[in-house]
């Protein structure tokens, strides 16, 4: 018999991603939502990637609140492991930083402690490069290691950085108990592209969007280690079935790009866009930032070069990342794709 593995957030971004390359290797998927609305969306954008008997066989759904713990309890029946994906990823800067930040650690704790009642073995939890890299103060650039984390101290500081550097560091406070039955990874990715599967843009691929279609008149001075949605998806398996990730923190990243050369980029590959090429004043940017709540997403990595190092995925998975040319490819491919079916 197929082994289950509980997929939180499985109509995500990287979510769906991770189900297609559980489906390829066998296992059978319990897939968490949010409502029953997101059932059938679910099945309507994998039908086209997996064989409808095998889908009708080895998918399953539950229906669970990240803020509600009893929820979490009947999720896990029949579970052998755990890829925790779920988590708020905000288009815009809420004025309440809870709104992002307590579904995230809440939720964190939710599953995990659920996870350990339930005696599961393995759980891989999808954490991120802002739960490493934010909040220090650079004046060179810098590149970061798994040993480093975020400094929540330090300001100004992004409620999605702070959302997942506390549930992080929740997981490993769980998995850390002596009577925690399950040993814990926590994968890293770093702004992520490629591919859409379902037509629901992420943060990551939106930008590449809003590039294509000419939503920013100028080009902010910001920067990001970024990385293949399918290299992400992949390696959150691998790390389920490879007993040298247990314990680990892997960052998931490709190389740094600057925005401005991000553009520069779609240009090159699309040059009947006319992509915009002005830069803006960084400081003119942080001025508007109180009043324009999308910038403040940006501003804390104004001009600063925070790379963080892939040497330990490649040390414990013997991988290799998909060349940055054929991510940007297939992103702006699959953007124009799913766009003209709107």
């Amino acid at each position: 018999m197929a082994q289950k593995v509980l997929l939180t957030g499985i109509s995500g971004f990287i979510g769906g991603h991770i189900a297609l390359q559980l489906f390829q290797r066998g296992y059978h998927v319990v897939g968490a939502v949010r409502d029953e609305e997101d059932i059938g969306f679910v099945r309507g954008y994998l039908r086209p990637h997996i064989d409808g008997s095998e889908l009708a066989e080895k998918l399953t759904f539950v229906v669970a609140d990240l803020l509600k713990r009893d929820d979490w309890r009947a999720a896990m029946e029949g579970c052998h492991a755990v890829i925790h994906t779920a988590s708020p990823i905000p288009n815009i800067m809420p004025n309440d930083e809870d709104l992002i930040i307590r579904p995230a650690v809440d939720g964190t704790r939710n599953v995990l402690r659920a996870a350990s009642s339930a005696g599961i073995s393995r759980v891989v939890m999808t954490s991120s490069i802002t739960a490493i890299s934010e909040g220090h103060r650079l004046s060179e650039p810098r590149v970061f290691t798994e040993d480093d984390w975020s400094d929540l101290n330090a300001g100004p500081l992004t409620a999605y950085a702070k959302s997942k550097t506390l549930a992080e560091r929740a997981a490993w406070e769980i998995a850390n108990t002596p009577e925690c039955p399950f040993t814990l990874t926590t994968m890293h990715p770093g702004v992520t592209l490629g591919p859409v599967l379902n037509g629901r843009t992420s943060t990551s691929v939106a930008s590449v969007w809003r590039l294509m279609s000419r939503l920013d008149p100028l080009l902010p001075n910001f920067g990001f280690p970024y990385v293949d949605v399918r290299d992400v998806a992949r390696l959150h398996v691998d790390a389920l079935e490879t007993e040298a990730a247990n314990g680990q923190r892997i960052a998931l990243t490709n190389g740094f790009v600057w925005y401005p050369d991000l553009a520069a980029k779609v240009s090159k590959e699309r040059p009947d866009l006319n992509i915009v090429s002005r830069r803006a004043f960084s400081w003119f940017l942080r001025l508007l930032a109180p009043f324009k709540t999308r910038l403040k997403l940006i501003t804390p990595n104004l001009d600063r070069h925070a790379d963080v190092s892939n040497a330990n995925a490649k040390a414990i998975f013997s991988t290799d990342f998909v060349p940055f040319e054929q991510t940007l490819a297939d992103t702006i491919e699959s953007l124009e794709m799913h766009n003209a079916k709107k």
